[in-house]
């Protein structure tokens, strides 16, 4: 019998390591799933933001080239319009021997000049004589063909609608299925301008080969210009100008797609990139990902129990720390109390009017002296409040007709946890400070409860009828409720108290010192409202 009670429990127990080991194999498997559908889309997110930076620095830069290489080529032919006195001589010349040749020899020189990469070419028009000379860009990258038309097509325009040009600005030419931009200016009675292929983007639509990329001009109402496969798509350049979108392009697939304005026109650059190509370089990271998050799961699990009595060790060391730190202040606290008591005594004893109080108030000490060597770190505020009237009630035994108090808390306060001596410790520093025989002194106590984000709290306010803190005492004072400690502290007390506080309710109570408007030192306690056991007050 006991034999097989031992394999049932062996049983029983391989039963409950293999449901903890499905458990955890599903756990496992749902958490790095998550994990996995989170890190994807993360990083899908990261790349489509790099994406996004590197198109406008690429746009950016491809802009500042294009203004570059136009201004250029447009300054050189003004000024060789104005230096080059065969051309200056075709708008004034009337013989017909004369401007042949000297078109011919502005023809040759013109030729002589090294055209961008991005220029389609220039031309000069002189209007009286009808002489339109053209230069070509026949580099790799241009079409001759193209360019030989657009030509043409400028010339025809300029001796039959020369109004449609802007001379102000670029103006779009439409020449087959092509766009050109064209510039004209005139100058000294003749016209002047170049001309570029909006398709003909030099090394820029070589940037994103590799996930081939495609790049647009369009127009405000963001229709493609010239012959593409997106000829019949509309990008609005208001939803793709400084910001970027996943598109759907029917059958052309989906597209990332950004966009920045043309400095030189009125059109925008569009950038589109298929969505598979960025799946492509996503995809690998993603699977990474799994495998280190699998990998790290399971680890997890290995170090778990450790982690956790490792956490158990530090909480129990922690406690530990706070508790020697309390014992400490409150041995600091307790002499400090009681050498004041005994130079109150003394005095007391050397006046024939106030030794019959002596007995009175020795006895009323030894509570005190009682309540503060006890044991116990934490307290009720009705027992504090009942040994800071005590404490005054001597004081007012002492000094007659000089101290006079008004301690204002509601019932519902009087449960609160607070640490012994609060608020004793910063009556008897006021009265020590500010009181003057017969002179009155008044201490007044406020408490009341309020919310804040959802929790409740208490608000402890001493004021006292003193000349209040001067600043240099207050700037420092103020410091105290910092978690580093100062390198001199001035009122033992006052710094213990904000130690205490901080220990006993938590780091978000504090202390707050100021002046009171036409009265004195102001202290306000801020704390948790905390209810003490009702063992211990029943203790």
């Amino acid at each position: 019998m006991h034999n097989i009670n031992i394999k049932n429990e062996r049983q029983h127990f391989r039963c409950r390591t293999r449901t903890t080991a499905l458990y955890f194999l599903a756990w496992l498997f749902g958490i790095s799933l998550m994990l996995m559908v989170f890190d994807s889309l993360y990083y899908r997110h990261v790349f489509l933001r790099q994406i996004y930076r590197n198109e406008h620095q690429t746009m950016a830069l491809y802009n500042d080239q294009m203004m570059s290489a136009l201004k250029n080529s447009l300054a050189w032919l003004l000024e060789f319009c104005s230096t080059n006195p065969d051309a200056a001589l075709l708008a004034l010349s009337n013989y017909e021997g004369d401007l042949y040749s000297h078109s011919l020899r502005v023809k040759e020189s013109m030729e002589l000049n090294a055209l961008s990469a991005n220029i389609g070419g220039m031309f000069i028009y002189s209007e009286p004589h009808d002489i339109y000379i053209p230069q070509i860009n026949n580099k790799e990258g241009q079409s001759s063909m193209r360019n030989t038309e657009c030509a043409e097509f400028i010339r025809d325009t300029l001796r039959s609608d020369i109004e449609i040009f802007r001379l102000d600005d670029w103006s779009s030419l439409k020449v087959k299925d092509e766009v050109f931009m064209v510039r004209v200016v005139k100058h000294r009675g003749m016209y002047e301008g170049i001309w570029y292929n909006t398709r003909t983007l030099g090394d820029f639509s070589g940037y994103y080969n590799a996930m081939n990329a495609k790049i647009l001009f369009v127009n405000r109402d963001g229709i493609p210009q010239g012959k593409t496969e997106f000829s019949d798509c509309c990008f609005p350049p208001e939803e793709y100008i400084d910001k970027y979108a996943v598109r759907d392009l029917g059958a052309e697939g989906k597209y990332f797609v950004t966009g920045a304005p043309f400095y030189l026109s009125e059109y925008c650059l569009i950038t589109l990139i298929p969505m598979s190509s960025i799946d492509n370089i996503v995809s690998p990271v993603n699977f990474i990902t799994f495998i280190t998050i699998a990998l790290l799961l399971g680890l997890s699990f290995v170090f778990f129990w450790q982690m956790r009595r490792l956490q158990e060790s530090i909480y129990a060391t922690e406690l530990a720390r706070k508790d020697l730190q309390l014992r400490y202040m409150k041995s600091q606290v307790a002499p400090h109390f009681l050498i004041n008591c005994l130079n109150t005594v003394l005095v007391m004893s050397g006046d024939p009017d106030s030794r019959s109080i002596i007995p009175c108030f020795v006895s009323t000490l030894s509570r005190h002296l009682r309540y503060t060597l006890s044991t116990e770190d934490e307290v009720s505020l009705r027992e504090e409040l009942e040994y800071v009237e005590n404490y005054l009630q001597l004081t007012q035994l002492r000094y007659p007709d000089s101290l006079s108090y008004f301690i204002d808390v509601p019932e519902e306060l009087m449960d609160a946890k607070v640490f012994p001596l609060i608020l004793l410790e910063l009556t008897e520093n006021s009265i020590k400070s500010n009181h003057i025989m017969h002179r009155n002194f008044r201490v007044m106590i406020h408490g009341s409860k309020y919310t804040r984000d959802g929790e409740e709290r208490i608000m402890l306010t001493h004021i006292d009828s003193g000349v209040g803190f001067d600043e240099n005492l207050l700037r420092e004072i103020s410091g105290y409720n910092e978690t580093v400690p100062p390198k001199t502290v001035r009122g033992t007390g006052i710094y213990n108290t904000c130690i205490r506080l901080k220990l006993i309710c938590g780091e978000s109570a504090s202390i707050r010192f100021s002046n009171e408007k036409e009265t004195g030192a102001r202290i306000d306690l801020d704390f948790p409202y905390q209810p003490v056991l009702k063992e211990s007050m029943a203790d």
